[in-house]
């Protein structure tokens, strides 16, 4: 069954414990992949052969921006300060219902944006580090 995006939200912690989401999200993305490795012999008919290798996963988030939403100031201060690792929390759907994806974060860009008769805007972009989990509701 196909869902709507308009419930979406993604939640941040520097610990573990205490979960903020992030305010007015308009937007997020996540891509999960895996390194493939060249394992193709000589004389092989021409055809290359892989296996894979390590998996990876990043992402990123927009939303309008909001001067003191505490998760938007954490990771607007992430990249100036000595550490821009955090736990992420991301429900496709909205935080009460249906599954949900969580895993360790490093936070690699942080940009603002503004337009004449618009919003400002706040995205960032993350690598994952460790394993991504799929949580089921």
């Amino acid at each position: 069954m196909a869902v709507s995006g308009n419930g979406g939200v993604l939640q941040i912690s520097p610990d573990d414990s205490t979960y903020s989401a992030v305010a007015n999200l308009t937007d997020w993305s996540l891509e999960t992949s895996a390194d493939t490795l060249e394992t193709t012999a000589m004389g092989a008919n021409n055809h290359k052969t892989f296996i894979p290798g390590q998996f990876s996963w990043s992402g990123s988030a927009s939303a309008h921006w909001t001067d003191d939403d505490t998760a938007q100031e954490a990771i607007e201060t992430a990249l100036t300060g000595a550490d821009s690792s955090f736990h992420l929390k991301l429900y496709p759907v909205g935080s009460s219902s249906g599954d949900w994806w969580s895993g360790q974060i490093v936070v690699s860009s942080v940009s603002f944006s503004g337009a004449l008769n618009s919003p400002v805007g706040f995205s960032f972009s993350f690598q994952g580090t460790g394993a991504l989990t799929r949580n089921n509701a």
